[in-house]
């Protein structure tokens, strides 16, 4: 890893960030629990479009907090270097277009590439170093991706309240860093939920 005035570099961060929060593609895997599988409520919840619904200036202010949180204990020679580093990871999406369903779970970011993939795929990262762990956990109420390296995890939850308003909380950890790296950013909905039809709906009304 590269030495830069006695701080070295987040790798995870330049790995991961793309993958977890712009959208961008990693190399790595993704997989889901065999004995998991999003309800409903959550396919329908998840699915559509969203954009930020707090104010970028004072988005972006808290998010220079929370730099500034992690650099503090950090010596002053490398106070500067971590910070410049640092700021490049804590970013936002301005819209996400979302899908989640029993076989597949898409996340575009903006206008950068989406991520699509199967639940039970993998996707190798055969011949790549900085190939990261990716995983796909489901709570009831929100989708949390999370990658990990060998220098540091970085988890992304997607956290839905069934009113249309969705809240991105990142945290990132790493050894290069005394505490952990986290902030949140706020979304609303502006599509309509539509209702999932699950198989045993779309097999009722096939025998009508």
């Amino acid at each position: 890893m590269q030495q830069r005035g006695g701080f070295a570099g987040i790798g995870l961060a330049g790995r991961c960030c793309a993958l977890l929060v712009s959208g961008g593609a990693v190399a790595g895997v993704m997989f889901w629990s065999e004995h998991e599988e999003p309800s409903p409520q959550l396919q329908q919840r998840m699915t559509g479009q969203f954009v930020l619904d707090e104010s970028r200036s004072e988005l972006e202010m808290r998010l220079g907090q929370a730099v500034e949180r992690v650099v503090q204990p950090l010596g002053a020679t490398v106070r500067s270097v971590a910070r410049a580093q640092l700021s490049r990871v804590v970013t936002y999406c301005r819209e996400y277009d979302m899908e989640l369903a029993l076989d597949g779970v898409r996340v575009q970011c903006d206008e950068t590439a989406e991520i699509e993939q199967g639940l039970r795929d993998v996707a190798s990262g055969r011949g790549r170093e900085d190939a990261a762990a990716l995983e796909v956990e489901l709570a009831e109420d929100a989708v949390v991706l999370s990658a990990e390296g060998v220098d540091g995890e970085r988890t992304t939850t997607y956290r839905f309240d069934g009113q249309g308003r969705l809240e991105v909380n990142v945290r990132v950890t790493s050894q290069q860093l005394d505490r952990p790296l986290a902030w949140s950013v706020r979304y609303r909905r502006v599509t309509p939920e539509v209702p999932v039809r699950t198989p045993a709906v779309a097999a009722s009304l096939a025998e009508h």
